[in-house]
């Protein structure tokens, strides 16, 4: 699914506030999955890279709480050096 579909569709919000970047995935299901995940780091116009799962039960707040922190952080971990961080299956 390209970025303008995903955002049309709100199956893609973001970018988050106070993130600069990471964005969270809507997946509907027994349990509301929220996965985090950014553009790029390579090819931002033609990859997304999953940073961090978290959930949104029906409290309404994301669990883990802090997970757009660790979110930035991991972000910030592939982007220093983005080959050293891919395996070979991760590729797609």
């Amino acid at each position: 699914m390209d970025y303008d579909l995903a955002i049309g569709t709100k199956v893609l919000n973001g970018p988050l506030k106070r993130t600069k970047g990471i964005y969270k995935l809507k997946a509907f299901g027994d349990h509301a999955l929220r996965p985090m995940l950014c553009l790029g780091p390579v090819d931002a116009a033609g990859e997304y890279t999953i940073l961090e799962g978290a959930t949104e039960p029906n409290t309404g707040s994301i669990i883990p709480s802090d997970v757009q922190d660790r979110a930035i952080k991991t972000r910030d971990y592939v982007k220093a050096a983005p080959a050293a961080r891919r395996q070979a299956h991760e590729h797609f």
